[in-house]
């Protein structure tokens, strides 16, 4: 049976007043949500967000759990009460950026290196992959770093694909 884990959620209060939902998540026979960045990113409006986490409280009750938050087997019910708890723990853009390490990728294309040399989409790569199965060929994937909210907004309204890295800075121990 495969089930999704939920590994970890996040919330960003943007200037906007819209909220960022980090999302790093897979399924329990592939190997998606197990690094720190394959945090996937949407953005709500708080009325987005409630009818969001409505969705899932309202979905049908079944007899025994539907997924993983963590650890811990769950429910729909119980991923709508979560999404709820972690919105309301949001932090700002400046907050969440000073407490982690935090930045996002966008991925821009690829670039095709042989057997011949040009630039392609990352959809025009995988017609590609798909035309010249079992070719020999390489290639290397075109990314920009965000380094601001406008351009992480920016990327995410246009649909570009991005994917966000959320680690956690140590803390320096202070001696007595």
């Amino acid at each position: 049976m495969s089930y999704l884990i939920i590994f970890e959620t996040k919330f960003i209060k943007l200037s906007d007043g819209r909220l960022l939902h980090l999302d790093r998540s897979g399924c329990n026979n592939d190997t998606s949500g197990r690094d720190r960045g394959d945090f996937a990113g949407k953005i709500y409006t708080y009325e987005e967000l409630q009818k969001h986490v409505i969705s899932f409280m309202e979905s049908e009750k079944t007899e025994g759990w539907e997924l993983k938050i963590g650890s811990k087997f769950a429910t729909y019910q119980d991923y709508g009460k979560h999404l709820a708890t972690m919105a309301n723990r949001a932090k700002t853009y400046e907050e969440f950026n000073n407490e982690r390490y935090f930045y996002a990728t966008r991925y821009d294309g690829v670039e095709l290196l042989q057997p011949e040399n040009k630039t392609l989409t990352a959809k025009e790569f995988d017609q590609y992959w798909s035309d010249n199965y079992g070719k020999t060929y390489s290639y290397r994937r075109l990314t920009t770093r965000l380094n601001s909210e406008e351009e992480i907004i920016t990327s995410l309204e246009n649909n570009k694909p991005i994917s966000f890295y959320v680690g956690k800075k140590h803390q320096t121990r202070k001696t007595a």
